[in-house]
């Protein structure tokens, strides 16, 4: 009998109690985490709903103010807008009309006359058709702009009447030519 264990008694007195305990089983921390899944899910959805009622509520409020609104005022409202962006463009980009006439008289010569006169905000730029007495004269007011330094670009754009490469001429037998010239920025 030299296999028998006599010590079994003494061993099981020996034994640490290793029961686990309940914090720390699986069990435990598996339906801890389960609860916490499943309040966070339904605190969500509590919240959503909150949002979702406000933003009804609020889409709500929206089209009740959009209806009180009158067309005709916002039409007014519209119009005010764009003709206050067009002012707004217009006084830092456009030139003075006066000043513009100014600057083109100080260069005409005489026997030259200003038939036609348009200008371009966007571009600054001028498009005028004059009539001279005779075609040295619309020489002459072509190296009169270039040397007036008010302007650049400076175009003879058209004088022919498409007949033959004749010049154009008037009733009373006066050259017809355009010119397109761009304003310069002056320093204001």
């Amino acid at each position: 009998m030299i296999d028998i264990n006599l010590h079994q008694a003494v061993e099981e007195d020996l034994k640490i109690n290793r029961k686990k305990s309940i914090l720390k089983s699986g069990t435990f921390l598996a339906f801890s985490l389960l609860i916490v899944v499943i309040s966070t899910y339904v605190v969500v959805k509590f919240y959503q709903r909150k949002l979702m009622n406000s933003k009804n509520a609020i889409v709500k409020v929206k089209n009740e103010e959009l209806k009180s609104f009158d067309s005709s005022k916002v039409d007014e409202l519209v119009d005010f807008e764009n003709r206050l962006r067009a002012t707004s463009f217009n006084l830092q980009h456009k030139s003075n009309p006066e000043t513009v006439f100014g600057d083109i008289e100080k260069v005409m010569i005489k026997g030259v006359s200003l038939n036609t006169l348009s200008y371009d905000a966007t571009t600054n730029t001028l498009n005028m058709e004059l009539i001279a007495n005779s075609v040295k004269l619309v020489s002459s007011q072509v190296l009169n702009f270039k040397e007036s330094g008010l302007f650049e670009n400076i175009l003879l754009a058209d004088s022919k009447d498409g007949k033959g490469g004749n010049i154009k001429r008037d009733d009373a037998n006066r050259a017809i030519f355009v010119i397109n010239a761009t304003l310069k920025k002056t320093k204001e």
